[in-house]
């Protein structure tokens, strides 16, 4: 069955986190909400380490395509910033 709910966007970004948290789906992690909710079954969400090696895989590269290659990151690591203005 297919249901189309309309959430607030606060709810939403809620689910979604608590989804990555787990290393789950938003699908899959609103399925086991609501059958631990109604109490009919524990539908388990797997930790990291009950992942099969291919399913470890398939998120880890999930997670880095989710990461843009293209930002630049602008480190100052010159003394006056690590101390400070004060002359040691």
């Amino acid at each position: 069955m297919t249901i189309t709910l309309d959430l607030p966007q606060e709810l939403e970004r809620a689910l979604s986190s608590q989804a990555k948290q787990f290393g789950v789906s938003l699908q899959d992690y609103l399925l086991h909400v609501l059958y631990t909710a109604l109490s009919i079954g524990n539908l388990p969400i797997r930790s990291q380490a009950e992942l099969l090696p291919h399913e470890k895989a398939k998120r880890w590269e999930e997670w880095a395509a989710s990461h843009s290659l293209n930002q630049t990151v602008i480190l100052d690591d010159s003394r006056e910033v690590i101390y400070g203005n004060e002359e040691r």
